[in-house]
């Protein structure tokens, strides 16, 4: 598998498991916004894509607290 692929595959799995665990909590993604802190719904969107920058980690970081995953 390619770097690029192994990457796409990376963020895949990410999204489907944030977005997983965010509707088992019964939650929109606006929702999880508010409850993180976050005050763009945009930020929130790239970093449950699996975008690779250190914001995008942090915000994984506070979604994964308040998911409990």
């Amino acid at each position: 598998m390619t770097e690029e692929a192994q990457l796409s595959s990376d963020a895949l799995e990410i999204e489907l498991k944030i977005t997983a665990a965010r509707k088992r909590k019964g939650m929109t993604q606006e929702q999880l916004t508010a409850a993180i802190g976050e005050k763009w719904p945009s930020t929130v969107s790239r970093a449950v894509k699996g975008d690779p920058s250190p914001k995008s980690a942090k915000v994984r970081e506070r979604i994964y607290r308040v998911l409990g995953i």
